[in-house]
């Protein structure tokens, strides 16, 4: 099932609701139920999800918005309905399900010597890939949208 649309960034979350560049903060609450979607008490305008199964994976989301409106797509991917583990590594995973939407079959292969490293993709509304901190182990999947103000 394609997910992610890489000519608008659009990422379906079920058939009749899709996260971009042009979803509502008011949209995306209704969507989730305010039960399975609150803002982080640490950072403003940032919200999280509780996990969502979409096709047979299930997502976890960290929403940023900006004047109400979605500035940003940070998510993981289990494939069981589980937490994450602290410290876990589903970064191979999660690479090739990425690489697998994006259609990109360059079989991008992670370097634990190139510190900083990341798989990063730019298109004409923004940037999607997985950015990896080797100093702490841990990743971030995202999507972000660019915005002309």
């Amino acid at each position: 099932m394609e997910i992610i649309d890489t000519k608008k960034g659009d990422f379906s979350l079920s058939n009749d609701f899709v996260l971009s560049s042009e979803s509502k903060l008011k949209d995306v609450i209704n969507f989730f139920g305010e039960a399975n979607f609150k803002q982080s008490p640490y950072i403003k305008n940032c919200y999280l999800s509780s996990q969502l199964k979409i096709d047979e994976l299930y997502f976890k989301f960290i929403l940023y918005f900006e004047n109400d409106v979605l500035k940003k797509i940070q998510f993981e991917i289990e494939q069981e309905a589980k937490a994450r583990t602290p410290w876990g590594n589903n970064r191979d995973f999660e690479t090739r399900w990425i690489a697998n939407q994006l259609k990109d079959s360059t079989n991008f292969n992670w370097d634990t010597a190139q510190p900083g490293e990341h798989y990063h993709n730019s298109y004409s509304w923004g940037t999607i890939g997985i950015y990896f901190d080797f100093k702490n182990g841990t990743y971030t999947s995202s999507i972000n949208y660019i915005f002309s103000n």
